[in-house]
């Protein structure tokens, strides 16, 4: 895993498809049998009865908690590519637009695609880094042409989490109680 560097990112709008529940309950992380996979052969599926819908860049994929994820495990993974704006796009497709802001910009490459990546981040880097997670989700970017499945080797991911300062700027940090 590479970084990470802190960056600013504008607001992205993307259009594709979401699942909702615990991706991995049918099939390991990394695999086309898990509802990861399932939902990216879902969405190239439509896309090829839509050959106006071309995508330039690169794909998109968003892990989205919500307020029950820590009880359930349950949450959001929408997959896409982004796009101006809901204009002339089928009513089948979602958008989503994510917030511009300050992302903690992580690079990974070969197996480290397939390792505990989300731990490492959320509970190995970010609590002695100086940010906290400034909204729930993560934002994974595959370049053009990459297969979101598969042969875990070639996969070369960038992974934005949003992040803000720890100690609002303006505050200094909190002291410890002397004691007598």
């Amino acid at each position: 895993m590479h970084g990470p560097v802190i960056i600013h990112r504008t607001d992205i709008l993307l259009a594709g498809f979401s699942f909702f529940g615990d991706p991995f309950s049918a099939s390991a992380a990394w695999t086309e049998e898990n509802e990861i996979g399932r939902l990216w052969n879902r969405l190239r599926a439509f896309l090829a009865g839509y050959p106006g819908l071309e995508n330039p860049g690169g794909w998109f994929e968003a892990h989205i908690e919500h307020p029950d994820t820590p009880r359930t495990g349950h949450y959001e993974v929408f997959a896409g590519w982004p796009v101006a704006g809901p204009q002339g796009l089928p009513p089948q497709l979602l958008v989503k637009r994510l917030p511009a802001g300050q992302y903690a910009l992580f690079e990974m490459t070969g197996t480290e695609a397939a390792s505990d990546w989300i731990y490492w981040i959320y509970q190995q880097w970010l609590p002695g880094s100086g940010y906290r997670a400034a909204h729930p989700f993560n934002l994974l970017e595959y370049p053009a042409g990459a297969e979101e499945t598969g042969d875990v080797q070639d996969a070369r991911i960038k992974v934005y989490v949003p992040v803000s300062p720890a100690v609002p700027t303006g505050q200094a940090p909190a002291q410890p109680e002397e004691t007598a």
